[in-house]
């Protein structure tokens, strides 16, 4: 730049702290604009990754197969309870038959009634076999997890959720303890690592876990199943290993032609895509009310630029009678505007950062903030203010000189 165009920012610097109400309202402007940009990106990135990471606890490469509710009783379509035609023989067919899978384990469920001394709890037992935790990537972090053995035999060991080892126990170590479910005693294996609350509302950590056959043979005393859980090796896997086994199931329970199933195949990816699909829609309002407040923004600082030149068209014909160009008076006037907004977005950026902080934190959502994103949309707000801003000055070159000379 040359000497002259250095003066000439002088002068405009000089001119943001002369007129103060056009620099505050210029600044404010750039504040609101970016910071309702920067909150919205970071809360839309926040609130994906929190869906991601709940999805990949549950296991993003498990297809789930349950019994579907029965639609028939006494000859009359209706919903009733779910049909008990899901079992072990089943289970044993999928897996011998397919071998793209890296875990698998069946389970079923009831709510009993535990007691550990003077205190007893209401909570959902699932019978399970040891790959259900390895499914879910959930470790113990007190005692260990039971094997395949006690699966097999009907061992009297339980797992308990965090929440239901607290209300039973307190914060000591129940490993090796004795408790009775349904009046039936069983040995505390271990604890399971605190998880929260499911997408779905459940609460894992305020249920208990026992092995397959203990469960369905000395609590339940069932056949059926109620839920076949399969890891998938890839992520490519995951609907060939859901279509492989919905055929065979269908195959083994005769469900040709017309006939309804008697059983439904879910898999997490699908679920996470619709999670997902659902956020991104609601992401994308959010998105274009922080634009749409943005454009306003923009709207504003144009029409304080506009109304800025109108008023000072003395200081136009002063510039113009001392031989200033064209380029000169554009100049000064678009860093009289800018020089507030480039402040404004700076402190924008500040803010939108605490406000997704404190949106997150309200919301329960993972902290997560990408600086070089943030960054990014910063500087496309600045340009659409220096854009408008430069726009807007070029009012000032359309001034007639001799109505600027008047003026002056």
């Amino acid at each position: 730049m040359s000497r002259r165009q250095w003066q000439l920012l002088g002068v405009a610097l000089r001119g943001t702290l002369r007129f103060r109400l056009q620099t505050t309202l210029v600044a404010l402007a750039a504040i609101s604009g970016v910071a309702a940009v920067v909150a919205s990106s970071a809360y839309a990135q926040s609130g994906a990754r929190a869906i991601l990471a709940r999805y990949e606890a549950l296991g993003t490469k498990m297809v789930v197969i349950a019994p579907a509710a029965s639609r028939a009783v006494g000859g009359r379509a209706r919903t009733g309870a779910a049909v008990t035609t899901l079992t072990l023989a089943d289970y044993r067919a999928i897996r011998a038959a397919r071998s793209d899978i890296t875990a698998a384990s069946a389970s079923v469920t009831g709510s009993f009634r535990l007691r550990a001394g003077d205190l007893t709890k209401s909570v959902i037992v699932i019978a399970c076999e040891p790959d259900y935790f390895a499914i879910k990537h959930w470790p113990a972090v007190q005692g260990a997890i039971f094997d395949s053995g006690a699966a097999r035999d009907a061992t009297r060991v339980v797992l308990l959720g965090r929440g239901a080892s607290r209300d039973l126990f307190g914060d000591s170590d129940p490993t090796g303890r004795r408790l009775t479910i349904n009046r039936v005693p069983f040995v505390v294996a271990g604890v399971m690592e605190e998880r929260g609350r499911r997408l779905d509302g459940s609460d894992e950590d305020d249920q208990v876990y026992v092995p397959l056959a203990a469960g369905m043979h000395r609590l339940m005393n069932v056949d059926n199943l109620g839920a076949i859980m399969l890891q998938a090796d890839t992520a490519a896997s995951v609907q060939p290993l859901a279509a492989g086994a919905a055929a065979l199931i269908a195959t083994r329970h005769r469900r040709f032609g017309a006939r309804l199933p008697d059983f439904q195949v879910t898999n997490q990816q699908q679920l996470m895509d619709d999670q997902l699909a659902a956020f991104g829609r609601f992401s994308f309002l959010v998105r274009w009310i922080s634009l749409s407040a943005l454009a306003v923004c923009a709207v504003g600082v144009t029409a304080i630029c506009w109304i800025s030149v109108n008023g000072r068209q003395a200081d136009i014909g002063g510039m113009r009678a001392l031989g200033a160009r064209r380029g000169d008076i554009w100049l000064q006037f678009t860093a009289e505007t800018l020089t507030p907004g480039l402040l404004g977005a700076a402190c924008g950026l500040a803010l939108g950062y605490g406000g997704a902080l404190t949106l997150e934190a309200a919301l329960g959502q993972p902290s997560w903030f990408d600086w070089t994103a943030a960054i990014v949309d910063a500087l496309i707000c600045t340009s659409l203010f220096a854009g408008v801003t430069g726009a807007t000055s070029v009012r000032a070159l359309q001034i007639p000189p001799a109505a600027a000379m008047a003026g002056a």
